[in-house]
C-alpha cells in the first residue's frame, strides 16, 4: 500500500469541529480494503470485532476499534465514490509491480465453484473430456455433410 497514495480517495471527509476526534481516515481505508482482502465479504460487525481480537487488524488501526457503525459511514459515505479508483489504481500497481498478465488462462487442475451450486464443479479433465467428444462430433458430421454433398460434385 506505500506505492499508493490513499489520501487523494478521501476528498469527502468532513472537518472536525465538535464531539469526539474522528479515526485516521488513512488507518480505516487500510483495514476495510485488508478486512475484505482476507475474507473475500466481510461484514461490517465482523470488521468491529476484528479490530477487538485479531492482531493485524489492531495494527492497522493503531490499536482503536471503531464500531460497525462507523465503518458503515465511512464505506457508504466516504469511499462510495471513488471505490472504482481504488480498484483500478491497485490493479493497476499490480499489473506494473508483479508483471501480471491477463491475455493467458492457466488451468491447473484446480476445482472452481460454478453458479453458487455446492454440487456444480469444474474439472479439468471432464472439460478435456467434454471437448475432445465435441470435437468428435463435429468431425462426424462434417464429414458425413461432405458425404451428401459429394454427388453434387461440391
Amino acid at each position: 500500500m506505500e506505492g499508493i497514495d490513499l489520501k487523494k480517495y478521501l476528498k469527502n471527509v468532513p472537518e472536525h469541529k465538535t464531539g469526539r476526534i474522528r479515526y485516521n481516515p488513512v488507518d480505516m481505508l487500510k483495514t476495510v480494503i485488508f478486512g475484505f482482502m482476507t475474507s473475500g465479504y466481510c461484514s461490517l460487525r465482523e470488521l468491529e470485532d476484528n479490530c477487538r481480537v485479531n492482531l493485524r487488524f489492531m495494527y492497522l488501526m493503531d490499536h482503536q476499534t471503531p464500531s460497525y457503525r462507523t465503518f458503515g459511514y465511512f464505506i457508504n459515505e466516504i469511499l462510495k465514490d471513488s471505490i472504482e479508483e481504488i480498484f483500478n489504481d491497485i490493479n493497476q500497481k499490480l499489473f506494473k509491480e508483479e508483471h501480471v498478465d491477463l491475455h493467458h488462462l492457466y488451468i491447473d487442475g484446480s476445482k472452481f465453484e460454478a453458479n453458487a451450486n455446492k454440487y456444480t464443479w469444474v474439472w479439468k479433465k471432464a472439460t478435456e473430456k467434454s471437448r475432445y467428444r465435441l470435437y468428435d462430433k463435429i468431425t462426424a458430421l462434417i464429414e458425413e455433410i461432405n458425404a451428401d454433398l459429394s454427388w453434387n460434385g461440391i
